[in-house]
């Protein structure tokens, strides 16, 4: 079975309209986005419509691939300080050259909605985050909608990037799940992925899960992105679906989803920084 990403995220933002229309001020989110990458820009513009969907106040600061890492962190600073700033996301990657962990970690913990600081991650598997980073939490809300049972699970993660695959697995470790992460050039790799009641790839490699490592009625929640033949693909084979329980596609699985989700993370720190 195949999940409709959009109607999960389209229950989400009805979820953020209804409750934005109850605040007594739109919430705002700032992106900067540093540099002239095209599919970042992609990226930023559907997270300004899906804002704008659901009445929360976007802008973006855009910086050419020219300006240093101590200038975007000022204007970090500079948005950390506005109180009219609730949410604040920098828009990955940066250019060569950036410590981006560095960057991260200069966005106050109350405004980071992305949710991939270093102070953020360190607290998802005891629950004790601010925010579940938007990918992580796309996961989360997919295999609750399915009645997955997380908690005692073997959950195998293939990729362990800071944006995807490392929230993922710290958040689902938080939920009780048994943890296996590997790269795609892991030994024996699909003895691993065999085993895994949820398998969740985020590598960027077209096709790197075939159906021959995948158990018979697995979750396979596929979050890898790549561009093959200039179509839009996953990593995972779309004939895993022959034995999977249920398949995230690419597109349209879990990327509406973690939109939506950020959305959310949004309106929270809206409502940290102003109710009392």
């Amino acid at each position: 079975m195949l999940i409709d990403g959009r109607e999960i995220a389209d229950q989400i933002e009805y979820r953020v309209i209804k409750e934005i229309k109850t605040l007594s001020a739109k919430p705002h989110l700032a992106v900067v986005l540093v540099g002239d990458d095209s599919a970042s820009r992609i990226y930023v513009h559907r997270k300004e419509e899906a804002a704008r969907r659901v009445g929360i106040d976007f802008f973006l600061h855009e910086l050419s691939a020219n300006t240093s890492q101590e200038e975007v962190m000022k204007l970090v600073r500079a948005l950390n300080a506005d109180p009219q700033v609730n949410g604040i996301i920098v828009q990955l990657p940066l250019p060569e050259g950036f410590d981006e962990a560095v960057v991260l970690d200069c966005v106050s913990l109350n405004k980071d909605v992305d949710g991939i600081s270093s102070r953020n991650l360190a607290c998802l598997p005891f629950g004790t985050s601010i925010f579940v980073p938007a990918t992580a939490a796309a996961v989360l809300e997919v295999l609750r909608s399915q009645k997955i049972k997380i908690i005692g699970s073997h959950a195998v993660v293939v990729g362990g990037g800071r944006v995807a695959g490392l929230p993922v697995a710290l958040s689902l470790l938080g939920e009780g799940a048994t943890i296996t992460i590997c790269a795609d050039k892991t030994k024996n790799l699909g003895e691993l992925t065999r085993g895994a009641d949820i398998l969740v790839s985020a590598v960027g490699r077209a096709s790197l899960i075939k159906l021959a490592m995948v158990k018979r009625g697995v979750a396979v929640l596929d979050v890898g992105i790549t561009r093959k033949e200039n179509k839009l693909c996953g990593d995972v084979d779309p004939v895993v679906e022959r034995a999977a329980r249920f398949i995230t596609p690419v597109p349209g699985g879990i990327g509406p989803v973690t939109v939506a989700k950020l959305l959310e993370n949004t309106l929270k720190a809206w409502r940290l920084q102003n109710i009392h």
